[in-house]
């Protein structure tokens, strides 16, 4: 019997060291979709029944995310698991789901780009502006 190879992973240098793109996508993603709806770390971290630390490191892509945990969050955020992984647009169809799901993954993109900002304070700016756009709603003026 001849055994399948496994594939090539794809490895990535980030601020926590060489990790698979992957679990950056899937991190991205993870945050991308607690954001969208409109949950705190905390609040989400009660969901898992994990630490909010956890959580946190989970959206970094500083630890990867169970799968048991990760289906748990695919149930609360309303989407198939497999919306976590890149290339989950191919496999559904449907001109709705396709908005939703590319909407989600230029989210995470951003998410994972953001992260790269320096400064917590603009990091933390960034998201709150992010939540409103979420959110559908307009920023106070100054």
């Amino acid at each position: 019997m001849v055994k399948p190879r496994p594939a090539a992973v794809e490895r990535v240098e980030s601020p926590i060291g060489v990790v698979e793109a992957t679990d950056l996508h899937v991190a991205a993603a993870f945050r991308a979709f607690r954001i969208a709806n409109g949950l705190k770390i905390q609040e989400l971290a009660t969901f898992l029944g994990v630490a909010y630390g956890t959580v946190h490191k989970y959206e970094r892509g500083e630890i990867r995310i169970f799968a048991d945990t990760l289906l748990r969050a695919a149930t609360l955020f309303g989407v198939p698991v497999t919306e976590f992984f890149p290339g989950a647009q191919m496999l559904r169809r449907g001109s709705q789901g396709r908005a939703q799901r590319e909407r989600i993954s230029r989210i995470a993109a951003f998410v994972v780009n953001a992260r790269r900002i320096p400064s917590a304070e603009l990091q933390d700016a960034l998201a709150r502006v992010t939540r409103l756009i979420l959110e559908g709603q307009p920023s106070a003026s100054t």
